[in-house]
């Protein structure tokens, strides 16, 4: 028996959120084409904060600057932490940083501060974090002395510690005092309690729901977490997400080179991790920069890309030296020319393959230095299989195509450079990205373009080549 959705006609969830989004924005489109301002800053505010901001960043900067003028303070300091990286800076260029200064400090939340001005220009930034508390300004300045893209930068300053001396009692009194003094509208939850020594260095944590069924007198470490580990402030934030992951964590410690406990990183943290570095990684695998690219002007993204377009060249510059190497050849049999392309789409098809594997592979730490050589045998040997099954293909193409008297040597070429491209074309994938990794550079940024020019090289060569072997 099917129980699938569509046999059931069970509309997705997605579907329905999606298509209600989409009516929503082209409702709030339609007033403020109308001039109906207002109206359309009313639908906006009644929905949650990360809804409108949704709508806000697919409308036209005329449109949103039109809304920016308009709403009212509070909008701002309940949306302001789900603003991307262009909103913020758009926000600022329509309001001032006075006003965004005076956002941060109406929110208790005191890491929101770097994450409005990590991005922003450095006289920006200066004149922000003139106008926060002193405070909010340290935690800031603390974050931006940790390595870009870090736990350090990562981290929650306001977290919960106990020392290990305590019994549950004193900590479930000290949390209860503690919940008494946070800022009015502070509505961050906490899972876990982390307990310290007398110098402050973590040494273990303890899950709240297990802190508050346990008996009064029982000593806080006794109960503390077996599974517990902390992040050090400079580890990069894919291989806090890495350990999430594979640690099942809600929450992790972060500690200096003291061991000293400085901040907490959640799961929601680790999920917005884990959607930036998707993204990022799939701009790169294409050439193209990180950043926000809708912020970009037409010109300054076309840049960007260009860079890594113009790494084309090579092959381009390369190619035509190889056809007139061949040129007897090419001019005497000019079905060739149709062969090249059917070899050198299948050569980069499977690369790509091979790269997407190995660059997951890398990025899970799957592939490690310990089976690489597996890993790149296993790639291998799938290379060989396919390489035989489109060669048997390239046969029939040779044996339809070459005539009465050459259909058997075209089939016998088709086979060798399909069958020879095919390997190439997944070791290059399968190597590429682990050479680049071993040289420090990122794999997902050049990869793809070593790929890509590699095999349509080879491929060309290859066709050429063995066909003068064979033919003449």
């Amino acid at each position: 028996m099917n129980n699938s959705k569509e046999e059931q006609n069970i509309p997705d969830v997605e579907d329905i959120v999606e298509k209600e989004d989409n009516i929503i924005q082209k409702q709030v489109i339609s007033l403020l084409k109308a001039d109906k301002i207002l109206e359309a800053m009313q639908i906006l505010e009644e929905m949650h904060s990360s809804d409108s901001v949704k709508i806000l960043e697919n409308l036209s900067r005329e449109e949103r600057n039109s809304l920016f003028d308009v709403f009212p303070k509070s909008f701002y300091v309940e949306a302001i932490e789900w603003f991307s990286d262009f909103l913020i800076q758009e926000l600022v260029n329509n309001k001032g940083v006075d006003f965004i200064a005076t956002l941060i400090q109406e929110n208790p939340d005191v890491d929101l501060t770097y994450f409005i001005v990590k991005d922003l220009d450095v006289d920006s930034r200066e004149k922000i974090l003139d106008e926060v508390s002193s405070y909010k300004r340290k935690i800031t300045e603390k974050k931006f002395n940790y390595p870009k893209d870090s736990a350090g930068r990562l981290m929650q300053s306001d977290f919960v510690r106990v020392l290990g001396s305590w019994n549950v009692a004193q900590c479930i009194n000290y949390i209860k005092e503690l919940e008494k003094n946070l800022p009015h509208g502070k509505d961050d939850y906490f899972y876990d309690v982390f307990i310290v020594d007398d110098e402050g260095v973590a040494i273990g944590e303890v899950a709240l729901s297990k802190l508050i069924t346990s008996n009064e007198n029982t000593n806080i470490l006794e109960i503390k977490n077996e599974n517990f580990r902390t992040i050090p402030t400079n580890l990069d934030q894919e291989e806090v997400a890495l350990i999430f992951r594979n640690k099942g964590f809600i929450s992790a410690g972060v500690v200096d080179s003291n061991g000293v406990l400085v901040g907490v990183i959640s799961l929601d943290d680790v999920v917005d991790v884990i959607y930036q570095e998707s993204q990022e990684d799939l701009l790169l695998m294409t050439g193209i920069q990180k950043g926000n690219v809708r912020y970009r002007t037409i010109f300054n993204a076309a840049q960007k890309r260009l860079r890594w377009l113009s790494f084309n060249f090579i092959s381009a510059i390369t190619i035509p030296f190889i056809v007139t190497a061949f040129s007897d050849t090419l001019s005497k049999h000019v079905i060739l020319a149709a062969l090249i392309q059917f070899v050198v789409a299948l050569g980069g098809n499977t690369g790509m393959q091979s790269l997407a594997v190995t660059l997951r592979g890398i990025t899970l730490k799957i592939i490690t230095g310990s089976n690489i050589f597996k890993q790149i045998g296993k790639e291998f040997g799938i290379a060989c299989v396919n390489g035989c099954l489109l060669g048997c293909v390239g046969i029939l193409w040779g044996f339809f195509w070459g005539g009465h008297d050459n259909s058997l040597a075209l089939g016998l070429i088709a086979f060798l450079a399909v069958f020879i491209n095919v390997i190439l074309g997944t070791t290059f994938g399968t190597l590429y990205p682990i050479i680049l990794k071993r040289l420090r550079i990122d794999p997902a940024v050049a990869s793809s373009v070593c790929v890509t020019t590699s095999t349509d090289t080879v491929g060309y060569f290859l066709v050429l080549l063995v066909a003068t072997m064979i033919l003449t």
